[in-house]
């Protein structure tokens, strides 16, 4: 490693991970590795699988990285790359990806039946791999 200083340059023997980021939070319910959740709305730091069909499963703000049963500390993925998302059929790559109406499930086509709630969770890089990019506005069909 290169001395920091006037006219020199850093460099490092080590390569450079990107991380993403994760917080920890607890499961309300069961919930696997690849489910989309979304914070409860009855106790803080719990979570729920999110579900487009019930408001009170809305919005959607991560994936799970690790499963849980009720009362477990799991990770939780906010954004970035993520392999094996939970979904309803093989996702079309370079196409937004949505909550399903399926509890913590994406699809790629937005809820559209009366009651749903239609928010764009990413956008797929690879068959089953999606960039997390989690728009927290949610457009409810009435």
């Amino acid at each position: 490693m290169a001395e920091i200083g006037r006219g020199s340059v850093f460099t490092t023997d080590a390569p450079v991970t990107p991380t993403t980021p994760t917080y920890n939070f607890i499961c309300a319910e069961v919930i696997s590795a690849g489910e989309v959740l979304c914070q409860s709305k009855v106790f803080s730091g719990e979570v729920l699988k999110a579900q487009a069909s019930d408001v009170n499963r809305m919005p959607a703000f991560g994936v799970a990285t690790e499963g849980g049963v009720i009362g477990d500390t799991i990770a939780v993925q906010t954004m970035g790359s993520y392999d094996d998302i939970e979904k309803t059929e093989n996702l079309d790559i370079q196409e937004a990806i949505y909550v399903s109406d399926t509890a913590g499930k994406a699809t790629k086509n937005p809820p559209a039946n009366v009651g749903c709630g239609q928010q764009r969770i990413g956008i797929a890089w690879a068959v089953g791999n999606v960039m997390l990019e989690f728009d927290l506005t949610v457009v409810w069909i009435g």
